[in-house]
Parts: C-alpha cells; sequence; structure tokens
C-alpha cells in the first residue's frame, strides 16, 4: 500500500481507479487513503478516524468480477502478507465517488 500512496504522490493523481476484483479495488481505497493522509498508517482506516479524503484525488471503482460489492461498500479488506492478516478496515469516507457496473 506504502508503495501505491507514493507512486500516486509522485504522480499527482487527481483521480483513482480501482480495477478488478474485489481486492484491488480495496486496494485502490487503501492507497487513496495513504496518498491523502501520509500521517496515517494503514490500520487508521476506522471508522473513528476522520480522513478528510477528496482533497487530492477522487475514486471511481470499476469492477470485473461480481460478488464482493466493495465497490460500493466503505469496507477495506487488506492482506498484511508480512504478518500473515487479513486487516478488516473501515470508513465511510472511502466510498468510491463513482462506481461504473457493466450490467450487459
Amino acid at each position: 500500500m506504502n508503495k501505491g500512496a507514493k507512486i500516486l504522490s509522485e504522480f499527482g493523481a487527481d483521480w483513482i481507479i480501482g480495477l478488478g476484483g474485489g481486492s484491488c479495488m480495496d486496494a485502490a481505497k487503501a492507497m487513496w487513503v495513504l496518498y491523502e493522509r501520509p500521517d496515517l498508517t494503514i490500520e487508521d482506516i476506522t471508522p473513528f478516524e476522520k480522513l478528510n479524503l477528496r482533497k487530492k484525488a477522487r475514486l471511481i471503482n470499476i469492477p470485473t468480477t461480481s460478488g464482493t460489492g466493495t465497490d460500493v461498500t466503505w469496507a477495506v479488506v487488506i492482506t498484511d502478507a508480512e504478518r500473515k492478516v487479513k486487516l478488516e478496515l473501515a470508513s465511510r469516507e472511502v466510498v468510491a465517488d463513482i462506481s461504473i457496473l457493466d450490467q450487459s
């Protein structure tokens, strides 16, 4: 997540696109938070922490699979491979500004 946030910062992104399955979109949400708030850690994504997002960028989620619903929820599930745990994070602020669903 930190590497992705660093790349977003170097690029100066104003839109972030979460494209793929639930993990890809959750990763986009987490990187967005760390890009906007480099003073926070991933564990700070909680309903109790005011994130103050949308100062630098906005988020578009485009699901390419079905089932997780992460494109329209405020939940974020991130796997910490180093500690071998899944982090269950949440903030109402991480709901995407735009979610595109192909219903064809």
